[in-house]
């Protein structure tokens, strides 16, 4: 893959490739990122030579910094979060298979695995795990495609019972089984496009012997099997989409390594509770063979204590896990994205609150509203980007500058913050106001363009609430006396 460009008259070009080391990468990512210097004005003419002996696809993407280090954390954190969950799947069913020495939770950490790898693979992190083995790189998408997929086959016969259950469909899955793990030498010699082609077959036919040998047990009464029916029915969709888009037929090929990843954490999730529908389902049978073996009862019996106490603790983490992330999920949604201060949203619980116990406690209940001087010429003459930095250097500045525990800021809208001050007048609330205006007045805004100053007026307002209901007019009161200062000159308090 060579960029080429022109500057001055000289034509330059830069490299990357799976084919060159991790280390000669310009930006150590996984995705392949060229740094592009653009002028402001000034036109430049990008040329990209592409050659792959595999399917190709290449989405393109122009990012600022900024947008690029977002775009890197989102997707590193759904990769972090897939790799979690695959991790404590595999870890507790490991801890299983210790504890009870069942073979079934043996081979499911062994898919597991096979699936973080193929996954990793697939989402580029191959170039990190093995940096030098670059002739591995070429198919080692291929090689965890297969390994995983033998793997799941494995535990798709142990997990129905295809030996016991489905004689026919077993003898059928072994063979394929065989044939898969055959076709490993194949992709190591084959030219890329050839070994592309079988993997693709090997993934059409294996995910779809298992959806049939699913399907024909849970027809067959075994209820555990309705759920690795679901997981392996999403796992069908997304082979079939991976396969038409990497032949061409769809247009959508750059989303196959997100479709394979959310499909497979949903087989992993679906077989884990398979497993534990197989758990309970095999509880009721022992339970009803205890009724002739008092000894064997008493044995089964500590033995799903012990499993439902795995459970149960596993429950609870995932519980208090959930509820952090709520409690994580609140404050997200109370608080505004640039700045940090509280949004909109905070504001309308938290007025009516501190307007009620100033009310309660006969107290004083100040409010400050400030708005930016001349912030939509700002944005023109300079750009959204340093208007969304001054708003942030704003909000950080009325944050320092209100130190007792129940003051609260907030972003009002646009370049507009309000100030809440329990337990202050209003001469307190214009030495608080005056001091804000002051260190903003003060500041310099270290802009890429260049250093900019800017000011605030800020309409002050306090009272002690007569009316339980009249925290609006509080908020209005202190707007109007806002657009006084704008009428006096901007960057005063009123």
């Amino acid at each position: 893959m060579t960029l080429f460009y022109e500057v001055d008259g000289v034509v330059s070009h830069l490299e990357l490739g799976d084919l060159l080391p991790f280390e000669q990468r310009m930006i150590k990512t996984n995705e392949f990122v060229f740094p592009v210097t653009l002028e402001p004005g000034v036109p430049l003419d990008l040329y990209l030579r592409v050659e792959s002996e595999s399917a190709l696809s290449v989405p393109l993407y122009l990012h600022s910094e900024n947008a690029f280090i977002e775009s890197q954390q989102w997707r590193d954190g759904l990769n972090g979060l897939y790799v979690g969950v695959a991790l404590g799947l595999c870890v507790y069913n490991l801890f299983l298979w210790l504890g009870v020495r069942k073979r079934l939770y043996g081979i499911y950490v062994v898919a597991i695995i096979n699936l973080i790898l193929f996954n990793s693979t697939l989402a580029g992190y191959g170039f990190r795990l093995w940096p030098e083995a670059i002739a591995f790189q070429q198919i080692s998408i291929y090689f965890f495609s297969i390994t995983a997929g033998v793997s799941v086959c494995f535990f798709g016969m142990a997990f129905l019972k295809t030996k016991k259950r489905d004689p026919k469909m077993h003898k059928i899955l072994r063979v394929s089984v065989t044939a898969f793990i055959l076709t490993i030498p194949l992709i190591m010699v084959l030219p890329g496009i050839l070994a592309a082609k079988i993997n693709s077959l090997v993934m059409i036919v294996g995910v779809s012997l298992l959806f049939i040998a699913a399907v024909r047990s849970t027809l067959s009464g075994f209820s555990p099997a309705i759920y690795y029916l679901i997981g392996q029915g999403a796992v069908l969709a997304s082979v079939i989409f991976v396969v038409l888009s990497s032949q061409g037929l769809i247009s959508y090929f750059y989303l196959s390594p997100e479709v394979m990843k959310a499909s497979l954490a949903f087989e992993l999730i679906f077989f884990s509770i398979a497993l534990t529908s197989l758990v309970n389902n095999e509880r009721l049978l022992r339970e009803k063979a205890q009724v002739a073996a008092v000894d064997a009862k008493q044995a089964l019996l500590e033995s799903q204590v012990r499993i439902n106490q795995e459970l149960d603790d596993l429950v609870r983490e995932r519980t208090e896990a959930l509820e952090k992330a709520n409690q994580r999920l609140e404050e997200l949604n109370n608080s505004d994205e640039l700045t940090g201060l509280g949004n909109r949203r905070y504001l309308n619980h938290a007025l009516p609150n501190e307007f009620n116990t100033a009310y309660r406690n006969r107290t004083s209940l100040a409010v400050l509203m400030c708005d930016i001087d001349y912030f939509k010429k700002l944005n023109d003459d300079y750009g959204h980007q340093v208007g969304d930095l001054c708003l942030s250097e704003v909000g950080r500045v009325l944050h320092d500058s209100l130190r007792r525990p129940p003051d609260l800021c907030f972003r009002y809208g646009g370049e507009e913050f309000l100030a809440l001050l329990p337990n202050t007048d209003l001469q307190g609330a214009k030495l608080v106001a005056e001091n804000i205006r002051k260190k903003i007045e003060s500041m310099v805004i270290n802009a890429p363009s260049g250093d900019i100053r800017i000011t605030i007026s800020i309409g002050a307002y306090a009272e002690i609430p007569e009316n339980r209901d009249a925290h609006e007019q509080l908020m209005k009161t202190a707007d109007e006396n806002l657009y006084k200062a704008k009428e006096r000159g901007r960057n005063c308090v009123v």
